[in-house]
Protein backbone atom coordinates (compact mmCIF):
# COMPACT_ATOMS: atom_id res chain seq x y z
CA UNK A 1 0.00 0.00 0.00
CA UNK A 2 1.49 3.44 -1.00
CA UNK A 3 1.88 6.12 2.16
CA UNK A 4 0.68 9.45 1.49
CA UNK A 5 3.42 11.98 0.77
CA UNK A 6 1.46 14.31 2.84
CA UNK A 7 3.68 15.44 5.81
CA UNK A 8 1.45 16.60 8.62
CA UNK A 9 2.53 17.12 12.19
CA UNK A 10 1.41 15.18 15.12
CA UNK A 11 -1.02 16.91 17.52
CA UNK A 12 -0.18 16.79 20.68
CA UNK A 13 -3.92 17.15 22.22
CA UNK A 14 -5.71 14.34 20.73
CA UNK A 15 -5.71 12.48 23.80
CA UNK A 16 -8.44 14.42 24.86
CA UNK A 17 -11.06 13.37 21.86
CA UNK A 18 -9.36 9.93 22.21
CA UNK A 19 -10.71 9.65 26.32
CA UNK A 20 -13.91 11.41 25.25
CA UNK A 21 -15.07 8.20 22.86
CA UNK A 22 -14.72 6.10 25.79
CA UNK A 23 -17.41 7.83 27.60
CA UNK A 24 -20.07 6.62 24.86
CA UNK A 25 -18.88 3.41 24.27
CA UNK A 26 -18.96 2.29 27.56
CA UNK A 27 -22.17 3.53 28.43
CA UNK A 28 -23.42 1.71 25.18
CA UNK A 29 -22.01 -1.01 26.35
CA UNK A 30 -23.50 -1.22 29.71
CA UNK A 31 -27.19 -0.04 27.85
CA UNK A 32 -26.81 -3.13 25.74
CA UNK A 33 -26.04 -5.76 28.83
CA UNK A 34 -28.68 -4.25 31.04
CA UNK A 35 -30.91 -4.38 28.52
CA UNK A 36 -30.08 -8.15 27.60
CA UNK A 37 -30.12 -8.27 31.82
CA UNK A 38 -33.57 -6.92 31.80
CA UNK A 39 -34.60 -9.26 29.02
CA UNK A 40 -33.99 -12.20 30.55
CA UNK A 41 -34.93 -11.55 34.15
CA UNK A 42 -38.56 -10.19 32.72
CA UNK A 43 -40.46 -10.04 36.13
CA UNK A 44 -37.84 -7.72 37.38
CA UNK A 45 -37.60 -3.97 37.49
CA UNK A 46 -35.21 -2.85 34.72
CA UNK A 47 -31.94 -2.21 35.92
CA UNK A 48 -30.03 0.24 34.49
CA UNK A 49 -26.61 -0.27 37.12
CA UNK A 50 -27.04 2.51 39.34
CA UNK A 51 -30.89 2.34 39.45
CA UNK A 52 -34.00 0.57 38.76
CA UNK A 53 -36.68 1.41 36.87
CA UNK A 54 -40.32 0.98 38.11
CA UNK A 55 -41.25 -1.53 35.10
CA UNK A 56 -39.98 -4.67 34.14
CA UNK A 57 -39.85 -6.25 30.65
CA UNK A 58 -43.15 -8.36 30.71
CA UNK A 59 -44.66 -4.69 32.13
CA UNK A 60 -43.88 -3.20 28.98
CA UNK A 61 -45.12 -6.21 26.87
CA UNK A 62 -48.25 -6.33 28.74
CA UNK A 63 -49.04 -2.49 27.11
CA UNK A 64 -49.56 -3.70 23.34
CA UNK A 65 -48.81 -6.71 21.23
CA UNK A 66 -45.75 -5.07 19.60
CA UNK A 67 -44.33 -2.98 22.80
CA UNK A 68 -41.84 -5.45 23.51
CA UNK A 69 -40.76 -5.73 19.60
CA UNK A 70 -40.54 -2.05 20.12
CA UNK A 71 -38.70 -1.83 23.30
CA UNK A 72 -36.23 -4.71 21.89
CA UNK A 73 -35.33 -2.77 18.88
CA UNK A 74 -34.89 0.55 20.88
CA UNK A 75 -32.61 -1.42 23.22
CA UNK A 76 -30.25 -3.04 21.18
CA UNK A 77 -30.51 -0.53 18.33
CA UNK A 78 -29.68 2.54 20.48
CA UNK A 79 -27.17 0.80 22.44
CA UNK A 80 -25.29 -0.70 19.21
CA UNK A 81 -25.70 3.12 17.20
CA UNK A 82 -23.73 4.57 20.87
CA UNK A 83 -21.06 2.07 20.39
CA UNK A 84 -20.32 2.68 16.95
CA UNK A 85 -20.48 6.17 17.14
CA UNK A 86 -18.17 6.46 19.66
CA UNK A 87 -15.66 3.86 18.52
CA UNK A 88 -15.55 6.39 15.07
CA UNK A 89 -14.29 8.99 17.48
CA UNK A 90 -11.57 6.87 19.26
CA UNK A 91 -10.31 5.49 15.83
CA UNK A 92 -11.06 9.13 13.91
CA UNK A 93 -9.06 10.32 17.09
CA UNK A 94 -6.21 8.21 17.01
CA UNK A 95 -5.71 7.91 13.27
CA UNK A 96 -7.01 11.06 11.80
CA UNK A 97 -6.39 13.84 14.61
CA UNK A 98 -3.80 13.12 16.19
CA UNK A 99 -1.87 13.18 12.69
CA UNK A 100 -3.13 16.44 11.61
CA UNK A 101 -6.12 15.84 9.59
CA UNK A 102 -7.90 18.92 9.62
CA UNK A 103 -11.51 16.67 8.49
CA UNK A 104 -10.65 14.67 11.17
CA UNK A 105 -11.25 18.25 13.64
CA UNK A 106 -14.59 18.80 11.53
CA UNK A 107 -15.67 15.31 12.27
CA UNK A 108 -15.26 16.13 16.16
CA UNK A 109 -16.56 18.91 16.07
CA UNK A 110 -19.92 17.37 14.18
CA UNK A 111 -19.66 14.69 17.21
CA UNK A 112 -19.68 17.21 19.78
CA UNK A 113 -22.85 19.03 18.54
CA UNK A 114 -24.37 15.89 17.29
CA UNK A 115 -23.82 13.43 19.26
CA UNK A 116 -23.01 14.85 22.84
CA UNK A 117 -25.23 17.84 22.79
CA UNK A 118 -28.15 15.74 21.97
CA UNK A 119 -27.34 13.24 24.13
CA UNK A 120 -26.50 15.72 27.14
CA UNK A 121 -29.93 17.16 26.59
CA UNK A 122 -31.72 13.50 26.09
CA UNK A 123 -30.24 12.31 29.01
CA UNK A 124 -30.77 15.08 31.31
CA UNK A 125 -34.82 15.42 30.08
CA UNK A 126 -34.08 11.51 31.61
CA UNK A 127 -33.08 12.59 35.04
CA UNK A 128 -35.51 15.24 35.33
CA UNK A 129 -38.41 12.67 34.65
CA UNK A 130 -36.75 9.54 36.91
CA UNK A 131 -33.93 11.24 38.99
CA UNK A 132 -31.41 8.78 37.56
CA UNK A 133 -28.14 10.46 37.12
CA UNK A 134 -27.23 9.29 33.84
CA UNK A 135 -25.97 13.01 32.30
CA UNK A 136 -22.89 12.71 34.33
CA UNK A 137 -21.91 10.98 31.29
CA UNK A 138 -23.02 12.93 28.34
CA UNK A 139 -21.80 16.19 30.00
CA UNK A 140 -18.47 15.02 30.56
CA UNK A 141 -18.30 13.17 26.95
CA UNK A 142 -19.30 17.01 25.81
CA UNK A 143 -16.31 18.95 28.25
CA UNK A 144 -13.64 16.55 27.04
CA UNK A 145 -14.69 16.87 23.38
CA UNK A 146 -14.94 20.50 23.82
CA UNK A 147 -11.20 20.76 25.78
CA UNK A 148 -9.89 18.61 23.28
CA UNK A 149 -11.32 20.71 19.87
CA UNK A 150 -10.01 23.60 21.54
CA UNK A 151 -6.93 22.56 22.08
CA UNK A 152 -6.15 20.61 18.66
CA UNK A 153 -7.83 23.56 17.05
CA UNK A 154 -4.39 25.78 18.43
CA UNK A 155 -2.32 23.18 16.91
CA UNK A 156 -4.18 22.09 13.59
CA UNK A 157 -4.98 25.61 12.54
CA UNK A 158 -2.30 27.91 13.73
CA UNK A 159 -2.36 30.23 10.27
CA UNK A 160 -5.80 30.10 9.62
CA UNK A 161 -8.73 32.08 11.12
CA UNK A 162 -11.04 29.25 12.04
CA UNK A 163 -14.57 29.78 13.91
Amino acid sequence: MKKSTTQHNEIKSWKWNFAAGFIPFMAGWTMFITSMMSKSNPDSTWDLVIAKLDFSYNDMINVSEDSGDFLDLISALSSVNIIIGAFSIIMISRFALRDGHKWAWWYMLVALIWLGFQDAYSVFRFFTETGVPFFIFPFMFCILMAIGLVLTRKEMFKSEKVL
